[in-house]
């Protein structure tokens, strides 16, 4: 793996993501990570490649994703015994919880219209492709290893591919993959990179952005956005209840008191410098601690029940902030969000 101590090569880069990223990511195409992925794109320092092989694996991922995530549905309804009313309710009810979930015929479209906003390219694989790949695999090299492990031909055709790519435009070569097959396919190439995560990536990309900036220490910046944090609990937690959700049935979020936060860690996604101010906008991964006060309808006693929860979870903010470009103490919060329905999601306590 990439030591990301190093000093990285220059943007751009062409990144090439496995589609078993995508799979960790739940396929939250809305994700502050995905969404930072974008930025970069947009902005020029990530070019995004993918090959027919790969588009068409994620698809496949993505359509069971959504298939399993369903029928998981399905039985935790069943198992909380609020489909005893017959099925025009179970129908009723799964429409409610679903809501927001696209359908199964639209999956296709879905992943194809991530990669049209990320601009991304479409990369050919090389004639020869096939001949190499089978050698490859009769010789046990990686991604394929002991045992030969089938499975692996895409990756082995979506490697070469991003290897060519690298070769033809001279852009150094990303590929960002949990796989440890991955890993040792590209320890021995110097015109790829490998990464693990997409966030170790896409950390790597911004301390690439940030190196001519020297007055930019991330670490103070983040001392002082936990010190605005810590003075905002009210802001947050309205934020944070109008992004957030009650788990099971109808329900809703009456009041939301956060206690205390406190900053795991801080991804920027983009500055701008403008007359002397610096506009940020950066991914901030917080602990919280919290009150809430529900009520939930339920359908066999047909009648609102209210429930007090205590409790406590790690939620990604999108926070906008501005500060003077040679003081960083005049840091400004900005704005606070979530993004809706992948915050909290409370569940009330008789549902347990």
């Amino acid at each position: 793996m990439v030591n990301t101590d190093s000093k990285p090569p220059s943007l751009p880069i062409a990144v090439l993501i496995d589609s078993q990223v995508f799979r960790q990511e739940a396929f939250r195409w809305n994700s502050p990570k995905f969404f930072s992925l974008q930025t970069a794109c947009r902005n020029g320092s990530i070019r995004l490649v993918y090959t027919r092989i790969l588009l068409e694996e994620i698809k496949a991922l993505a359509r069971k994703f959504y298939e399993q995530f369903l029928s998981d549905l399905q039985k935790a309804c069943n198992k909380a015994g609020v489909l005893s009313h017959g099925a025009h309710d179970k129908f009723e009810l799964l429409s409610t919880l679903s809501s927001g979930m696209p359908p199964p015929t639209a999956i296709d479209e879905i992943v194809e219209d991530f990669f049209l906003r990320a601009n991304a390219e479409f990369i050919d694989l090389p004639n020869w492709s096939a001949d190499t790949v089978f050698g490859m695999y009769f010789r046990q090299e990686a991604p394929f290893g002991e045992g030969k492990k089938k499975s692996e031909f895409p990756d082995a055709f979506n490697l070469i591919a991003l290897r060519e790519h690298a070769k033809k435009t001279g852009l150094p070569g990303v590929a960002i993959s949990g796989d440890t097959d991955w890993e040792q396919a590209t320890s021995c190439d110097p015109s790829i990179w490998h990464f693990s995560s997409l966030a170790h990536a896409l950390e790597w990309v911004h301390a690439a952005e940030l190196e001519s900036v020297e007055y930019f220490p991330t670490e103070r910046i983040q001392d002082l956005l936990q010190e605005r944090f810590d003075t905002s609990l009210e802001q947050i937690s309205l934020a944070l209840a109008a992004a957030s959700k009650v788990d099971l049935g109808d329900g809703r979020i009456e009041t939301l008191e956060i206690n205390y936060t406190y900053i795991r860690q801080c991804s920027f996604w983009e500055i701008r410098e403008t007359n002397g101010k610096l506009n940020c906008r950066v991914e901030v991964e917080h602990y919280v601690s919290y009150n809430a006060e529900i009520t939930v309808y339920d359908e066999l006693l047909e009648n609102e029940l209210y429930d007090e929860i205590s409790s406590s979870e790690t939620v990604d903010a999108s926070v906008e902030f501005q500060m003077n470009d040679k003081d960083i103490s005049t840091l400004e919060l900005l704005s606070i969000g979530y993004t809706e329905g992948l915050s909290l999601r409370i569940t009330p306590r008789y549902s347990e």
